[in-house]
């Protein structure tokens, strides 16, 4: 691997520990980098490595070299664009995965909020099984599991049709008993 290569490697890694921009952190590896990333040209004598931006220091050797102005700053300006893509390149990719993190807890909410409707759907459908539905329109709702013609003693003592007389409420029902925990959902870190 190119001494390059292993400073670009070196730049994105420090990119995602500090959140720095590309341009920042490369030229920070840079200067961290104990090596030259070429042997010294001869003219270049008196400078230290790490001290010049990895352009400065092409720049820099290319003059030495002899290469026409006009081809560094070509050359310049074409790694300029490298490093403004690949930062353009970090910064959408961290834009998704912010927007994956955001889908992810919305999908969480939507998925509790149709759990709680489940559970009043089930409560319901409960409530509708235990009072049954009316043998036809108009007739009153059967409350109890006993059959009752109108006009009939109630076997409890108390009379329909008597004056003011209503069958006392049904107890509250017992709680429903809380369900067992979900297992943990999978985090999808990638």
């Amino acid at each position: 691997m190119t001494s390059n290569k292993a400073q670009k490697i070196a730049a994105r890694q420090r990119m995602a520990q500090t959140g720095e921009p590309y341009s920042v952190a490369r030229r920070a590896v840079s200067a961290a980098d104990p090596e030259p990333e070429a042997t010294e040209p001869p003219g270049a004598a008196g400078t230290e490595p790490g001290e010049l931006s990895p352009d400065e220091q092409y720049a820099q050797e290319a003059r030495a070299a002899g290469v026409p102005a006009a081809e560094i700053d070509a050359q310049l300006a074409t790694f300029r664009r490298q490093e403004a893509a690949e930062l353009h390149t970090q910064e959408t990719a961290d834009l998704a995965r912010r927007a994956a993190e955001r889908a992810r807890e919305q999908a969480d909410r939507l998925e509790e909020a149709a759990e709680r409707s489940e559970e009043r759907a089930d409560m319901a459908e409960e409530d509708w099984e235990h009072h049954g539905e009316p043998a036809e329109p108009g007739e009153p709702w059967d409350f109890d599991d006993e059959p009752w013609e109108p006009g009939a003693a109630d076997p409890r003592g108390w009379h329909p049709e008597g004056p003011g007389i209503h069958r006392p409420p049904r107890p509250p029902r017992p709680p429903r008993p809380p369900r067992p925990p979900r297992p943990p959902r999978p985090r999808w870190d990638h």
